[in-house]
């Protein structure tokens, strides 16, 4: 697996709403071909059971992709967990979230930034289920297209401690 880590390199980054971030977000995902949408989906599935295995994490939260959507996908990644005996709770759509403690939660992004700030559908659940989860570490998964240089966040958000894509895991 790949470990990125930021440099001291000076970079002028660009502040963008969470709205333009969105758009951003989809459009990535709408335009990527569904032979490399399989493709990196795997990879960022690989790096994720990588880091899992490597930190013995047992208490795992994963996203259930929505197929219409172009999420990354994590049905692949749900089943190698399984099979691992890693004991998975996979958060269908609906918006309440389960009140147990978990080590590590895997978050589905529309566009994340260098910092751990992540936009989603804007309904804020996330955020509320992440607030109340500050034991877990908070990672995201997304394609590198749906980075942006910096979200214009919120005194609620809850930013993340890193982001597997298909370059490998990002740390914040």
């Amino acid at each position: 697996m790949t470990t990125l880590q930021g440099t001291s390199i000076s970079k002028s980054y660009t502040v963008v709403s969470k709205q333009t971030a969105r758009k951003k977000g989809r459009l990535a995902r709408e335009t990527l071909d569904s032979n490399l949408h399989k493709e990196n989906s795997d990879l960022i599935a690989g790096h994720a059971l990588t880091f899992l295995s490597e930190n013995s994490h047992s208490s795992i939260h994963v996203y259930q992709s929505i197929e219409k959507n172009r999420e990354v996908s994590t049905a692949t990644l749900v089943d190698k967990l399984r099979a691992s005996g890693y004991s998975v709770h996979v958060q269908a759509l609906e918006p309440h979230f389960p009140m147990q403690s978990f080590e590590v939660i895997l978050v589905p992004c529309l566009a994340v930034d260098d910092a751990g700030c992540r936009v989603g559908y804007g309904q804020g659940n996330y955020d509320r289920f992440l607030a109340n989860q500050p034991q877990a570490i908070k990672l995201g998964l997304c394609f590198e297209a749906q980075r942006v240089d910096q979200i214009q966040a919120e005194d609620h958000d809850i930013r993340l401690d890193g982001v597997f894509t298909e370059a490998g895991l990002r740390y914040f």
